[in-house]
């Protein structure tokens, strides 16, 4: 990658940590969607809308595709499972949820409100993803050696045990 005419190369780790910290910068944030007015030349409106809530599964899924190539069963299988919920239109997320609770709840919504707690689903399901990738990272003591610059083989790591 060339940067402000510098070679720069980013090892694999340093783009999944990046990733982390783009999720981690969203959710810092409340998870909704952001409309703003913008007036140009006294007559011209531009409408500026972000869905941070979009853009935080969004980010997810590419950490997602980044690490796919590393998933064990356990993690495959919350991918298999929840991947209409991160790259899917909302009819086929509506069409895919099983909850019969939520199920009721959106038959009663229309329109925005309908869209909204769509989202509110998928947003839950993706943090579903969220954490078993937190796990997969944990069983292939991924962050231990990019973070704190340790190798895995190294003596002095101590594990600390689960409490699962």
């Amino acid at each position: 990658m060339n940067y402000n005419n510098q070679n720069v190369s980013l090892t694999f780790g340093e783009i999944v940590l990046g990733q982390l910290k783009i999720i981690s910068e969203l959710s810092n944030h409340e998870l909704k969607t952001n409309e703003r007015l913008i007036l140009m030349d006294n007559n011209r409106q531009v409408i500026e809308n972000e869905d941070t809530r979009l853009g935080y599964i969004q980010s997810i899924e590419n950490l997602c595709y980044i690490l796919k190539p590393y998933f064990d069963k356990g993690m495959k299988k919350v991918y298999d499972d929840n991947l209409i919920f991160l790259r899917g239109f909302g009819f086929q997320i509506v069409e895919a949820i099983k909850e019969e609770d939520i199920k009721k709840k959106l038959e009663s919504l229309e329109g925005d409100a309908k869209s909204d707690f769509v989202i509110q689903v998928q947003l839950l399901r993706t943090k579903d993803v969220f954490v078993e990738l937190s796990h997969l990272l944990k069983r292939v003591s991924y962050l231990k050696a990019e973070v704190y610059g340790e190798s895995i083989n190294s003596d002095d790591i101590i594990e600390d045990e689960e409490d699962d």
